[in-house]
């Protein structure tokens, strides 16, 4: 029997040990440094990446942020532009990968804004700090679309990451004039323990915010007070809110939390049925693209112009 106390103990120690390990030593990184996956490793890009290679005018740019990284981004105009659209890519995401959203929205005479976050794509920097540094990084590209391109209305378009990220962004740029909004979280310990039960198949909540924590001091950043729903009741411009309703990441509902805080007079939130995470545009089709376009339509008409 001492035996078995023995090596029960043991292993309860080790056990303690590999746990303390993991929280402090793996998982904060997981969140904070997205894998760049290299631009020719995706099938899309064998043939080339530039905006060009898919019958896409382009100008390029860069912007330097207030921590000094460079981020690189691209403009890609319309004929006769009535509004300008900065999209938001979500974590390990690219400004490559919204080319096809460009193409729509020069369609309907809206140029498009696209650059990679910090610490993703080709764009500068260690670490992903959920929108307290990157909503600043977005402004500043507001500033230069601005003063470069001489456009004045301008509104944020944002998936998962990049729709948190948005949100934040539209509390501090009030002159910006409405968000498109797809698959966001409103809190990041909600979502990441939504994340952590994907992985291992339960919840583990003090692991979490433990991990959290030591993820906020290697990256320099507040990892609870980052939160959506926070910055929502700043936010006054229009707002059209989407979610797939079988979202396998990001539950519905965290969605709808940023959605109720609004200040908004005008706002709509779309549940996209069938739609999963990263899809709505796919299962939505046509119907849901038509909305999204009647809405940067109508949001431009709000100003009067």
């Amino acid at each position: 029997m001492k035996k078995l106390l023995l090596f029960l103990s043991v292993v309860a120690l080790l056990s303690a040990l590999g746990l303390w390990w993991l929280t402090d030593h793996v998982l904060p990184y997981a969140p904070i440094r997205p894998y760049r996956v290299p631009l020719e490793q995706q099938p899309e890009f064998a043939a080339g990446a530039l905006p060009s290679h898919f019958g896409l005018p382009f100008d390029t740019f860069t912007v330097r942020s207030f921590d000094s990284l460079t981020l690189q981004g691209y403009y890609i105009p319309a004929p006769d532009a009535l509004a300008t659209v900065v999209l938001l890519h979500g974590i390990g995401g690219c400004k490559e990968h919204f080319y096809s959203l460009s193409r729509q929205l020069n369609a309907i005479g809206c140029n498009a804004v696209l650059f990679d976050h910090r610490a993703q794509g080709q764009s500068e920097g260690m670490f992903c700090t959920f929108g307290e540094k990157e909503k600043y990084d977005v402004s500043a590209v507001v500033d230069l679309v601005k003063t470069r391109y001489n456009d004045s209305i301008i509104g944020i378009y944002g998936t998962s990451l990049g729709g948190a990220i948005g949100l934040q962004s539209l509390a501090i740029r009030p002159d910006l004039r409405f968000g498109i909004i797809e698959s966001t979280y409103h809190n990041l310990e909600a979502v990441t323990n939504e994340y952590f039960r994907d992985i291992a198949g339960f919840y583990l909540s003090p692991v979490v915010k433990r991990s959290l924590k030591r993820s906020g001091e290697i990256a320099d950043f507040h990892p609870f007070t980052a939160n959506p729903e926070d910055f929502a009741p700043q936010i006054t411009c229009p707002v059209f809110m989407a979610h797939g309703a079988d979202d396998e990441k990001i539950p519905q509902a965290f969605g709808r939390k940023n959605f109720d805080r609004l200040a908004s007079k005008t706002k709509h939130f779309e549940r996209v049925p069938g739609a999963g995470h990263l899809n709505l545009h796919q299962v939505g089709g046509e119907a849901y693209w038509n909305k999204l376009a009647g809405f940067i339509l109508n949001a431009k008409k709000q100003k009067g112009d």
